[in-house]
């Protein structure tokens, strides 16, 4: 997904070496037993830093267009942040068809069981 930016693919490689950039990463990875609550508390917290829309103000049935004003450059910025956050890969076809934040918890979900 990071190559989808135009930029550096680095950290792009799940299951490599640890990233070694000045980002903020979790140690929370694909086999650590991250609980449902957790994962759906962090993508609401990517959600409002991407979007600058208070995190009071996101629900899981928030569509990401129409009620957060995701655009197509926001929608990829998040789903670098949950590949970061995550250690997960995030396919541009899966991201492109989350329409709510539910969703979007869902597909985070998925991924790191």
């Amino acid at each position: 997904m990071a190559a989808a930016l135009g930029g550096s693919d680095a950290g792009s490689d799940v299951g490599s070496t640890p990233h070694s950039s000045s980002t903020k990463t979790s140690s929370k990875g694909a086999g650590d037993g991250v609980s449902a609550d957790s994962v759906e508390n962090r993508v609401m917290e990517i959600v409002e830093d991407a979007t600058g829309v208070e995190r009071e103000e996101i629900t899981r049935k928030s569509s990401l267009n129409d009620d957060l004003g995701v655009d197509s450059l926001t929608l990829v910025d998040i789903a670098v942040r949950l590949e970061e956050e995550f250690d997960i890969q995030v396919e541009d076809e899966a991201i492109n068809g989350i329409g709510n934040v539910g969703q979007l918890v869902n597909l985070v979900e998925k991924r790191v069981k």
